[in-house]
């Protein structure tokens, strides 16, 4: 406990200050002075837990110093000294908070000491109770806010919900219920998991105390607001109707105040959706449906984005790209492991997507679809070359399996990018370990060179050359272990990069045969249309007639 003397005469400061060895009890001295001002002086720089003091004192008396220190809510305690003729003071001290007196003429450092003792053990008690007071106050308003948290997110969710009870509720909770009118605002926190590692404060319930503060600062001095965890990494934002702030750029400038502080306080990266204006219940539903849709957008537009509901629909389908198409495409350029065919029908599927807004959960729902199909592939190799023992080695985890997490909890395009490029190697990567157990090294060695040798001529003497066979032989051995002839095989390859070159609708026909490696137009059409079924000039009337 810390000490405070204040006394006029010299003679009593020495006295208290030298008499009693106040470390040995457990206090400690922290000056003596000659008024109260010096006090306050003292006080303001100093923690003091117990002021002995005289009531009379020039400048500023003992009297005037417990009236001004009542005024600053100083939490210590007073013991007054007094003579015979100060009792009209010492009851009106005592009036005012002090705790005790003692007779200077008569004082005892040991009875100064069990005062003392006395007073700093009630002080202690005191501080603790008003410490758990606190403490319970804290806890119960926390308990209301996340039970006013609870009943809004039942006004958001439940469309089933007893209209009276809500009423009932809303009045209970102080939520303006009758006056629901303004604009919604989403805020959703960027990749969630990783904020949580690399962001400034790790604890979930701090970080939501956090940023509905900085939402607090941010909002205030323009609106009327309630703050509502809808998730851990969704919060919703209630601005209540005023004037001021019904043109977007308003909003917008807001908007983006909100995303630069919680990354400047909190290094956190969030996305911010707006609604339009609501009025009632209903609307305000509807609002938050519409934001929790539009919000999905920033998997296109990256994180830190700011978004208009109403300017942010998604589209529902594919424009100019026929999936089943494209799935051949890209399940055919796996089977033959061509790794470089397989990411351009992927980039070409991730541009379409990106330019309509296709709706995120619409485009991995065709990649799982994808994944699937290529399980199936690499099952029928397994069936048509593997025992039953070496099919539970080779691919026993299906592709499904290993990615759907990745590619349906992605959040955006370069994420998922990521994964489905991840896979397709995996595939390739499976369906060449199946094909080396029945494909000689020589056959596979073949396949590899015709397909980086797509755009060019390659010769079966060349071929025979760098796996040193003769022509004969290696043509019968290519056709034994793959099904297919090599010229076959070559002109699949050609013929699937030639599909992928007439999408480009400036490309001539004659160009297209030259860029696969066939410099007459005449056998390049029939060996398109012995592969394909049309030919490349029909191929591209009925390409252009699905658009």
């Amino acid at each position: 406990m810390r000490i405070l003397i204040v006394d006029d005469e010299k003679i009593v400061r020495i006295a208290l200050s030298t008499l009693i060895k106040w470390d040995e009890y457990g206090f400690k001295l922290m000056g003596a002075v000659a008024d109260g001002y010096k006090a306050l002086e003292v006080i303001e720089t100093e923690s003091i837990d117990i002021v002995i003091m005289d009531l009379v004192m020039p400048n500023m008396d003992g009297l005037e110093l417990i009236r001004t220190l009542n005024e600053r809510k100083f939490t210590g305690k007073f013991v007054v000294l007094s003579n015979y003729d100060d009792y009209a003071y010492v009851r009106e001290a005592m009036k005012l908070g002090a705790e005790d007196y003692m007779l200077k003429l008569t004082l005892k450092p040991d009875e100064l000491i069990v005062l003392l003792t006395k007073i700093s053990e009630q002080l202690l008690t005191e501080r603790e109770l008003k410490e758990q007071d606190i403490h319970m106050k804290i806890k119960l308003n926390e308990t209301q806010l996340q039970q006013r948290n609870s009943i809004w997110r039942e006004l958001l969710l439940d469309q089933e919900q007893d209209m009276v009870y809500l009423l009932q509720e809303t009045q209970k909770y102080g939520i303006p219920f009758d006056r629901l009118a303004g604009n919604l605002i989403m805020i959703r926190i960027d990749d969630y998991v990783e904020a949580l590692s690399n962001g400034k404060i790790n604890n979930k319930r701090l970080l939501s105390f956090s940023i509905a503060n900085i939402v607090k600062e941010t909002v205030s001095d323009h609106f009327a607001f309630d703050f509502i965890e809808m998730e851990s990494n969704q919060y919703i934002v209630i601005v209540y109707e005023q004037s001021g702030y019904s043109d977007e750029p308003s909003w917008l400038l807001l908007m983006n105040n909100l995303v630069q502080m919680l990354k400047l306080y909190l290094n956190l990266s969030v996305s911010i959706t707006l609604s339009d204006a609501f009025v009632g219940l209903k609307q305000l539903r509807e609002q938050y449906t519409l934001c929790l849709r539009a919000s999905t957008n920033n998997f296109y537009t990256g994180p830190a984005s700011v978004l208009v509901a109403g300017h942010s629909k998604l589209t529902q389908s594919l424009h100019s790209i026929n999936y089943v198409e494209w799935l051949d495409q890209v399940k055919a350029a796996v089977e033959v492991g061509n790794t470089k065919l397989v990411l351009e029908n992927i980039s070409i599927l991730f541009n379409e997507a990106k330019q309509i807004k296709w709706d995120p959960s619409a485009l991995k729902f065709h990649l799982l679809g994808l994944l699937s199909d290529l399980d199936n592939l690499i099952l029928k190799w397994n069936t048509q070359v593997l025992s039953s023992t070496e099919q539970n080695r080779v691919g026993a985890t299906t592709l499904l399996e290993s990615f759907e997490s990745d590619i349906s909890q992605a959040e955006s395009m370069e994420g998922l990018s990521l994964s489905i490029e991840q896979a397709m190697q995996e595939a390739i990567n499976l369906l060449y370990q199946v094909k080396s157990n029945i494909y000689r090294k020589e056959v596979l060695r073949i396949t590899e060179i015709l397909q980086e040798n797509v755009e060019n001529k390659i010769t079966l003497d060349r071929l025979a050359q760098e796996v040193n066979m003769n022509v004969n032989y290696l043509c019968r051995v290519f056709k034994q272990d793959t099904g297919r002839s090599i010229v076959q095989y070559m002109n699949e390859l050609k013929i699937n990069k030639a599909i992928e070159l007439l999408k480009l609708p400036d490309t001539r026909i004659k160009e297209v045969a030259s860029q696969v490696g066939i410099d007459d137009p005449f056998y390049f059409n029939r060996v398109f249309k012995k592969v394909v079924g049309l030919s490349p000039s029909d191929f591209r009337k009925k390409l252009l007639a699905t658009k």
